[in-house]
């Protein structure tokens, strides 16, 4: 388990990865903050993403509109995996 601090910093080093082309951060615990976080630094990246998979970290919908904005700047992206996280409208 990753939790918020782990996760954090990870999204700080991203950028750093020019060629990364698929990130598996399921089951990690990684919640709203960290989703957020690598959301934004994805999006910002030049790498070209092709898998993200972050599914099973309590993700709500506080997080989707970081994550929407993400896949739009994507082009490559063709595998997403938010499953069981709590996206659904309450």
């Amino acid at each position: 388990m990753f939790g918020a601090e782990a996760g954090v910093s990870l999204s700080k080093s991203l950028s750093s990865y020019k060629h990364l082309t698929e990130l598996y951060l399921s089951y990690l615990n990684l919640e709203n903050e960290v989703a957020i976080a690598v959301a934004k630094a994805l999006k910002e990246c030049a790498s070209s993403i092709e898998v993200l998979e972050m599914a099973g970290n309590d993700i709500t919908v506080e997080a989707d509109s970081a994550i929407a904005a993400c896949v739009a700047e994507k082009q490559d992206l063709n595998k997403l995996n938010l499953s069981e996280n709590e996206l659904k409208q309450k």
